[in-house]
């Protein structure tokens, strides 16, 4: 036993001992680096992700900027371009129903009766041709039982002659004959002056009136023509006058990763500009820029995008010979068109000079020359629709990744932002075909408005054929469908029913209109800029001006045409004075109404404003009679209120109401802050003009996956390509 042992003793001895610690740390060094590489695998692509994903919200958020301020220019060129309708609208008043008031025989309202009576106000035609003529009570130029309007379809007003009714007796009967004959020579003169002075008065209020129509719009064009130009070029500036491209840089940049930052901000400076191979890191793409829908040309020519819709509008005075011998003849003189019989010799007797002054925009310029083309009726302007509005902004970054085998890594992002929902103004025709440049002429959109004209245009044949003044005569829509207009019965005698009612407020004195033809409103400092009835005597707003308001105030058919911000003052007007006025050479002005060198509270004159007058200060049956008009400033909000950003479905129950008001309508002018105001003057609910989407690129594409593809833009079954769509490899 003790041998065996011994033996096996010696053997161990001999052999060498297995030693097995540490085999777990060599397989957990040598698994650690397949882990690590892994775990390594793991933070680069989910660094790349996250980068990747933070660069394509921040290219989002930069092109949803973009359009957002693309937005509100246009918004602000909607507004305006709903200021030349107000223009319109405002003197198809003074010439259709201020200017035809007077009129006895045919007029749905008899004002002769006492008390005045509507004879008619069922939807026809009236049975007269409209002349403008202002000599009728109430007015101050003649007398309370005096008028020289009569029937616009002529009157003949018998002259008091001289009669020897007794030959040529002696005693009480020959100085009786003396008498007498002294008499008619008096009213025979009385009616002559009178006539003549009628006849003058009628001419040069309708002179004043075009001219301040003129003014109104040349002004209105300017703005709205230099805001448009502004957004249609490769760098385009904003409403306050910054530089769009300049906040969408910052606006990516601030929501970048700083490993993205890093990689754009070496390449820019602080306002996104760079030069060399670096511009390729950032581009940003105004599609309203583009070639076929940018600039146009000088100062005076609006960007290919918008068309303006130009209009000869045929107007005549009413006029006699007031040198008859028997009876004042009266006729119906084309006043606005040069050489055609459109000289009145009782008004150059007695305005000679003042018409002289007035004639360069009495007459209607054929709009050749392009300095003169602001001073060219209009209608206002039409958007292309083969030009679509939107912003792409594409972004490269470089971040710097730990643990990437592959070196840097480069990431791409693009996105597509575009401004919906709003309307700049109705097309002239409903259609428009593709690759036209404006609407069609076939069927217009309102079937009232006069006959669009090109330039160059300046003769349309017999002013007083039938046919020509209807096709040039001043009339508008005041609901979709409408083919009356308002030289319908009912509105022609309401309205007349309420010129007439001012009798009872001290009448109409033409010194209210004084200031029309003087105040050029085109001209910075050129007095307030306002076209409407004013008393300078009272310093005040005279009875008739409350009427005009009303008669440009929004009605069916411009809700459903222009987006109208109810407070342009306080959303818009500030913001481009701030921006624009010091580089624009003529006047910024507000809504028709305001007044620039009056109290805060007429400065900052709105569409609202209007609304309330035509609800608290006429007598109007907007209920049941003229149901035409808009009564609530909130039936204005007619845009997208959208409750989440990726649904964009219409809401019935925020469509044209408002949940909660911006009542801080009037402030102290030190305490302005235009940042508390909203469009539409609504914080919470409907809202008015553009909204922003962001869509797909493809979605803007003419061509995807070599498949063609049209849009239908332009009217019910017109289809397409768009005209600006991404440049290729963007």
């Amino acid at each position: 036993m003790e041998f065996c042992l011994e033996t096996n003793q010696t053997k161990n001895v001999n052999q060498p001992i297995k030693n097995q610690q540490g085999q777990v740390a060599l397989f957990v060094a040598i698994v650690f680096q397949v882990l690590f590489i892994f775990f390594a695998m793991i933070v680069n692509v989910g660094l790349i992700v996250h980068h990747k994903i933070n660069l394509q919200n921040s290219v989002d958020l930069a092109a949803y900027y973009g359009a957002m301020k693309q937005a509100e220019m246009l918004n602000a060129i909607s507004h305006i371009n709903y200021q030349i309708r107000q223009s319109y609208k405002l003197l198809t008043f003074r010439y259709e129903q201020l200017g035809n008031a007077g009129v006895t025989n045919q007029h749905p309202f008899d004002y002769q009766v006492p008390g005045g009576r509507v004879v008619r106000e069922d939807e026809t035609p009236i049975p007269f041709d409209p002349t403008f003529c202002i000599a009728y009570t109430p007015v101050s130029i003649v007398n309370k039982t005096e008028t020289y309007c009569k029937d616009a379809g002529g009157t003949r007003v018998t002259i008091p002659g001289v009669n020897n009714f007794f030959g040529d007796a002696l005693g009480f009967f020959g100085a009786l004959q003396n008498t007498v004959n002294q008499v008619a020579v008096g009213l025979e003169r009385n009616a002559r002056n009178s006539c003549q002075r009628s006849m003058a008065v009628n001419y040069i209020m309708l002179a004043k009136m075009i001219t301040a129509y003129k003014f109104d719009i040349a002004n209105r064009k300017q703005l709205l023509i230099s805001l448009a130009n502004s957004l249609s070029v490769n760098e385009p500036t904003d409403i306050e006058g910054g530089s769009i491209k300049t906040g969408v840089y910052k606006t990516l940049l601030r929501n970048m990763t700083y490993q993205n930052q890093d990689s754009l901000r070496g390449s820019f400076g602080p306002d996104g500009s760079g030069t060399g191979s670096a511009r390729a890191d950032f581009e940003f793409y105004n599609s309203l820029a583009s070639d076929e829908c940018g600039l146009n040309g000088g100062g005076f020519e609006p960007p290919k995008w918008l068309k303006e819709v130009n209009i000869y509008p045929l107007l005549f005075a009413t006029d006699a010979d007031c040198t008859s011998d028997l009876a004042i003849n009266f006729q119906a003189r084309p006043i606005n068109v040069q050489g055609q019989n459109s000289v009145s010799t009782n008004a150059f007797q007695i305005f000679g000079s003042a018409l002289d002054s007035l004639k360069d925009y009495i007459y209607e310029t054929s709009g050749e020359d392009p300095t003169k083309r602001l001073y060219k009726s209009t209608l206002g302007f039409e958007k292309n629709p083969w030009c679509v509005s939107y912003v792409g902004v594409k972004a490269k970054a470089t971040p710097k990744i730990p643990f990437s085998p592959l070196g840097d890594v480069t990431i791409t992002a693009r996105a597509f932002s575009k401004p919906f929902g709003g309307r700049i103004g109705p097309w002239y025709g409903q259609e428009w075909p593709s690759g036209a440049e404006q609407s069609s002429d076939a069927k217009k959109t309102d079937e009232l408005v006069p006959l669009r004209v090109g330039f160059g245009q300046s003769s349309f044949g017999n002013p007083n054929d039938p046919g020509t003044r209807n096709a040039l005569r001043l009339n508008h829509a005041r609901f979709t469908g409408d083919r009356i207009g308002i030289l319908s019965n009912l509105t022609m005698a309401y309205m007349s029913k309420a010129i007439h009612d001012k009798s009872q407020t001290g009448g109409i004195k033409l010194e209210w209109y004084d200031h029309l033809g003087a105040e050029d409103f085109t001209q910075k400092g050129g007095g307030n800029g306002d076209p409407l009835a004013w008393d300078k005597q009272a310093n005040a707003p005279p009875t008739l001006r409350d009427l005009e308001i009303s008669a440009i105030a929004p009605d069916q058919f411009d809700i459903s045409n222009y987006s109208i911000d109810p407070n342009f003052y306080y959303n818009y007007l500030l913001k481009i004075k701030k921006g624009y006025e010091n580089k624009f050479s003529f006047a910024i002005r507000g809504d028709i109404g305001a007044r620039a060198e009056g109290t805060d509270d007429q400065k900052a004159f709105s569409v609202r404003d209007q609304i309330q007058i035509l609800n608290t200060k006429l007598q109007f049956n907007v209920q049941d009679k003229l149901a035409y008009y808009v009564t609530d400033f909130a039936n204005l909000l007619t845009g997208w209120d959208i409750l989440s950003p990726d649904d964009y479905t219409l809401q019935p129950s925020r469509f044209g109401k408002c949940g909660e008001l911006n009542s801080e309508l009037r402030v102290k002018e030190t305490e302005r802050d235009p940042e508390r105001y909203v469009p539409g003057s609504c914080y919470a609910g409907g809202r008015t003009g553009y909204s922003v989407k962001t869509v797909d690129g493809r979605f803007l594409a003419n061509e995807v996956n070599g498949q063609s593809q049209t849009y239908e833009l332009g009217g019910k079954g017109v289809n397409g390509p768009i005209k600006n769509p991404p440049p290729a490899g963007f």
